[in-house]
């Protein structure tokens, strides 16, 4: 007698993004996680038309039910450059089928097995919560968390210091970032490459937010970097060449000014 298997027939199709899955995308993430963002902010985001992702989905139907995805970020690692895909928005609706069928886990490994070879992705990095890593760790083949230094100060805070008053903020350019950044690059054994093209596509064209780039300047050269939206974000650049001892008071001044709302105003 001859038993023969029958293979089990998914409930889902999973295969990369294509042109108008956009729309069921960006919905599933709005119902996920709870938010309003438009499709137009995750065009921007991904820019899918510029071969700005990596992006692979489970839908059934019409339905996308599952999203892993990556941005295509240049990073820097010990004076070599790498394609590297920094994974976003990813999720699974919690739909019966879909933990049944451990449909999140098919993805992702899709994914590896679609955009993992050599020539497309070299690695993949990102910013996952508690839960995310441990499941990551456990079935995704997660490597060992590494811990990021976040620098915070109090936008009330304002102590002054003599040394401030060699620098001055000014308006940037994506040119006077790139020259930073060359100067700047060697000190960084492992970085995201921060070059005009990079400020292009991080923040220029956003549908809904404006971005203001500054710079601290002083005598013609441009020590330190930031960027700004309103008064709730403030990324510094590379402090090249500002003395340690005078690094605290230009973050702190530069942070009064924020705090005071004389950078912008949306």
């Amino acid at each position: 007698m001859v038993v023969r298997a029958e293979a089990a027939v998914s409930a889902f199709d999973l295969r990369p993004y294509r042109a108008g899955d956009e729309a069921s995308i960006n919905e599933g993430f709005n119902d996920v996680f709870g938010l309003q963002r438009p499709v137009e902010e995750w065009m921007w985001k991904f820019r899918p038309d510029a071969d700005g992702c990596r992006v692979f989905i489970a839908a059934s139907d019409a339905q996308v039910v599952a999203h892993f995805a990556a941005q295509r970020v240049v990073v820097q690692v010990d004076g070599r450059s790498f394609m590297a895909g920094h994974t976003v928005d990813a999720y699974c609706r919690p739909l019966p089928d879909a933990r049944r069928e451990r449909l999140y886990i098919r993805t992702a490994e899709a994914f590896y097995q679609r955009y993992g070879a050599p020539g497309d992705l070299d690695f993949l990095f990102g910013f996952p919560g508690e839960r995310h890593m441990r499941l990551g760790r456990l079935l995704l083949k997660f490597a060992e968390p590494v811990i990021v230094p976040v620098w915070r100060r109090r936008a009330d805070h304002r102590q002054r210091s003599p040394w401030w008053t060699r620098y001055r903020v000014e308006t940037g350019s994506h040119q006077a970032l790139e020259d930073l950044w060359l100067r700047a690059k060697d000190r960084y054994p492992v970085a995201v490459v921060r070059d005009r093209a990079r400020a292009h596509r991080r923040y220029d064209d956003h549908p809904s937010r404006r971005y203001v780039h500054l710079t601290v300047v002083r005598g013609g050269i441009t020590h330190a970097w930031a960027v700004v939206h309103g008064l709730s974000l403030l990324l510094l650049g590379p402090l090249h060449d500002v003395p340690a001892g005078e690094r605290d008071a230009m973050i702190e001044s530069t942070l009064d000014l924020v705090g005071r709302g004389l950078l912008i105003r949306d």
